[in-house]
């Protein structure tokens, strides 16, 4: 039992990592293409490129990139941050872009990811399941995908074979992201817990301070080998766990974090009752 919880520590720990990893350079991408994300006219030029993170389904997230080549040499892109293990569409966005910018962006994604390449089918359908997938358990996708898959245009998703299974375990996973105030991430385990109950998913939330420092962060875990069982129990500095009030069965959180961990299933929970609610410690 003990080696199950630091495997799902570790599990976590690296799901953490790549949750922050993304969301910050999708930020980072989309801040820095200034001007319009209108891509719809380019829904019919011909196929450039279609990528998927080689790891998707190991980490839970990942940059899914369609492309197609305008008769001026330009490229018409939709990028989509996609969590396959709870969310769906995370963020989502489109741009014209020359071959150079094109490129670039797409060096600074497969840095923190190996990209390979797929079919426009694969592309689509595996972006639309993914939403399908978040819709089921009450979550919609980012406000800039209704204009970013406007790039699918006429592709066919039945010439994709492939099936693809979302969640972690069976379960939805959700992890915070470096940007999700409170208010938000609230209404992300209210929705989760009226829509799947209190056991029908798992969480892990992080503290949005340990996101300040990208190379701290990302060094943390740069090395699985050195991440080894003898150093499983040890915190992580920004392994911190959120403060809740459980109150008729919906959850809030305090303003404050604390470092220590209570186990639900071992408490008595009363209405009104601050309880640290770590739902993905097993037994």
């Amino acid at each position: 039992m003990a080696n199950n919880r630091k495997k799902q520590k570790k599990k976590q720990d690296r799901r953490k990592k790549a949750v922050a990893k993304a969301k910050k350079q999708s930020e980072k991408i989309k801040n820095s293409l200034a001007g319009g994300h209108n891509i719809s006219f380019a829904s019919n030029a011909p196929i450039y490129e279609c990528l998927v993170p080689e790891d998707l389904f190991e980490s839970g997230i990942g940059q899914i990139i369609i492309s197609r080549k305008l008769p001026n040499g330009n490229i018409a892109a939709s990028f989509f941050l996609l969590d396959v293990f709870c969310l769906g569409i995370k963020d989502a966005f489109g741009k014209v872009l020359s071959v150079d910018e094109y490129n670039e962006i797409k060096s600074k994604i497969a840095e923190a990811q190996k990209l390979n390449p797929v079919s426009p089918a694969y592309v689509r359908k595996l972006v639309e399941n993914g939403e399908a997938y978040a819709k089921s358990i009450g979550l919609h996708p980012h406000s800039g995908y209704a204009r970013a898959r406007k790039i699918f245009g006429n592709i066919d998703v039945k010439e994709c074979q492939e099936e693809f299974t979302f969640g972690q375990d069976g379960k939805p996973l959700y992890v915070n992201g470096p940007y999700d105030s409170k208010s938000k991430i609230e209404t992300i385990l209210n929705t989760l817990t009226k829509t799947l109950g209190e056991d029908g998913f798992e969480f892990a939330l992080v503290n949005p301070d340990m996101f300040e420092d990208d190379e701290d962060y990302d060094d943390e875990w740069e090395d699985d080998d050195d991440y080894d069982d003898e150093n499983d129990d040890d915190e992580s500095e920004g392994n911190v766990d959120y403060r809740f009030t459980i109150s008729n069965n919906v959850i809030t959180i305090s303003s404050e974090p604390i470092d220590q961990v209570i186990d639900i299933e071992a408490t008595d929970v009363t209405d009104n009752k601050d309880v640290t609610f770590d739902k993905s410690k097993e037994k």
